[in-house]
C-alpha cells in the first residue's frame, strides 16, 4: 500500500497506508516485509515522524513473541534484521543479532543479519569477518554481494 503513494502524498494517503500496515501486523505480528518497505519508503519521502511510527508498529510485536519464546533464533533474527534495515535502535538490534548467533551458529542468514548490525554501526572489519563466516556456510551469491557492498564501506548502499 506504501509503494503505491506516490512522491507527494497527503497526510490522509499517508495515515492509511499506516493503517494498513497495523492492519498486516496484527494478522501477520512476527511478519516484516511489509514493515521494511513502508519504513524504507516513508523515510526515502522524509516522512520520519511515520516511518518511526510504523517502526515501532513492526518492531512492538516482535518484542512481545521473543519474550515469550526466548530461545527462538528466528525472532532474534528478525529483530536485528528490521533494526540494522532501518537503522534504527542498533544497539538492540546487536543484542537480539548476538543471541540469534549464540542459538545457530551455523545459520548463514544469522551471520549475516549480524554482520549487517556491526556494519550499520560501523564495526566494518567485525562486519565484514561475520560475512566471510557466513559465505564459508553458504555460497549463495547475495553473500558475496553483501561481502563486497562492506568491504566498500558505505552504509548507505541498500542491501542486496
Amino acid at each position: 500500500y506504501v509503494s503505491l503513494i506516490g512522491d507527494r502524498p497527503s497526510d490522509e494517503l499517508v495515515a492509511s497506508a499506516l493503517a494498513a500496515l497495523r492492519l498486516c501486523q496484527a494478522v501477520l505480528p512476527e511478519g516484516i516485509d511489509a514493515g521494511l518497505r513502508a519504513i524504507a519508503r516513508l523515510d526515502a519521502l522524509g516522512r520520519k515522524k511515520e516511518a518511526d511510527e510504523a517502526f515501532a508498529s513492526v518492531l512492538r510485536p516482535l518484542e512481545i513473541l521473543v519474550v515469550l519464546e526466548p530461545q527462538n533464533s528466528v525472532l532474534h533474527n528478525d529483530i536485528g534484521w528490521l533494526c540494522a534495515a532501518v537503522r534504527r535502535n542498533l544497539d538492540v538490534a546487536l543484542q537480539h543479532a548476538i543471541k540469534a548467533v549464540e542459538l545457530k551458529p551455523g545459520d548463514a542468514s544469522v551471520l549475516d543479519t549480524c554482520a549487517e548490525v556491526e556494519f550499520q554501526r560501523g564495526a566494518q572489519r567485525k562486519a565484514i569477518e561475520l560475512m566471510e563466516r557466513a559465505i564459508q556456510l553458504s555460497s549463495a551469491d547475495y553473500y558475496k554481494r553483501q561481502l563486497q557492498r562492506m568491504k566498500a564501506g558505505d552504509t548507505t548502499v541498500p542491501i542486496p
